[in-house]
């Protein structure tokens, strides 16, 4: 049965299984879907912003 496989036919279906590896994993790294980012509240994030750590930085006004 091995007589008959060449090494043109070895090194053909291995090429050949290679790409339908590449294909099968961009599918699949194509199909996976990244989670959405969380949408920020920019009036809470101004409230809650750490302006003690910027006292060396740059002078705040007081409000």
């Amino acid at each position: 049965m091995f007589e008959t496989m060449t090494s043109e036919i070895v090194i053909a279906s291995s090429i050949i299984g290679a790409c339908v590896l590449v294909v099968a994993g961009s599918s699949y790294m194509l199909r996976i879907k990244k989670p959405k980012a969380p949408i920020v509240d920019v009036d809470a994030a101004v409230r809650d912003a750490p302006y003690h750590r910027l006292q060396n930085v740059l002078t705040v006004a007081d409000s």
